[in-house]
């Protein structure tokens, strides 16, 4: 079972278009940023897992994802099977494609999320 970084779901979740300006503004080091984006870790130090749960605002669950090849290895009823990711909506090209009446609908939707949030 291959248990990979999840990044690529979480930069289009933050609509990140420069993986290494998001990084190094959120404290991560040249090397570093450049390893984690595009070099698919094969590790990572616990304070670099914390840094990027902050910048993305997400638990380490949400780091890591089972790889494709893998899901049939995972018992069901495993809590590795939290690890099986869908891939991100392209949410610009929904917001684009709506109709005035829904996006004023999705954005009360939105509203009632943030402010049970708070």
């Amino acid at each position: 079972m291959d248990i990979t970084l999840n990044l690529d779901n979480l930069f289009k979740l933050k609509n990140v278009e420069n993986r290494l300006k998001f990084l190094r503004t959120n404290g991560f080091k040249y090397y570093e940023a450049r390893y984690i984006s595009y070099e698919n870790p094969k590790s990572l130090k616990l304070d670099q897992i914390a840094r990027l749960c902050l910048a993305f605002n997400c638990t380490p669950n949400d780091l890591f994802a089972v790889a494709e090849n893998s899901k049939s290895a995972i018992p069901k009823g495993s809590p590795l099977n939290v690890l099986i990711k869908k891939p991100v909506a392209d949410i610009p090209f929904i917001l684009k494609n709506l109709s005035p009446e829904e996006y004023a609908k999705l954005a009360e939707q939105i509203s009632s999320l943030s402010s049970k949030n708070e």
